[in-house]
């Protein structure tokens, strides 16, 4: 996901490996609400996908989060390079792997487009502590 790296601080974001038990899931999950949506892959294209995913991973320290993109590129179209937001970057990996979810450039994939896309492929919606009733005040450091 393109995150806070901490929960404190969002303007040190970027790449980053996201735990429902830690982080800004677990912050609040009687309160953050999420969606699980499934995706039908083929062998060749999921090992496409996880391959472009492990490569931005190894350059995780390159690659930035889009502060300016959420507000000029969804207007503008103005990509730059190695910056994203979540939904930019996932909608990117899927139109390289030949997935054309959005029928739109990468560069203007909302969170939202992600919905409406895969809506009848919803396999959970609702709030983080249903989907994962094991979270407790202590695992998440809630109070």
């Amino acid at each position: 996901s393109f995150a806070r790296r901490t929960i404190h601080n969002p303007f040190n974001a970027g790449l980053i490996q996201e735990s429902i038990k830690a982080g800004m899931f677990a912050r609040k999950p009687d309160v953050n609400r999420m969606a699980v949506f499934e995706l039908a892959l083929s062998e060749e294209r999921w090992e496409q996908l996880e391959t472009l995913i492990n490569a931005d991973w190894n350059r995780r320290d390159m690659l930035k989060f889009n502060y300016l993109g959420i507000v000029v590129q969804l207007i503008f179209g103005a990509a730059r390079k190695n910056h994203y937001f979540c939904s930019q970057w996932a909608g990117s990996l899927l139109t390289q792997c030949g997935i054309d979810l959005f029928h739109k450039n990468p560069v203007h994939v909302r969170p939202f487009d992600f919905y409406v896309a895969l809506k009848n492929n919803l396999i959970y919606e609702g709030l983080v502590k249903d989907y994962c009733p094991s979270l407790t005040a202590s695992e998440t450091g809630a109070r």
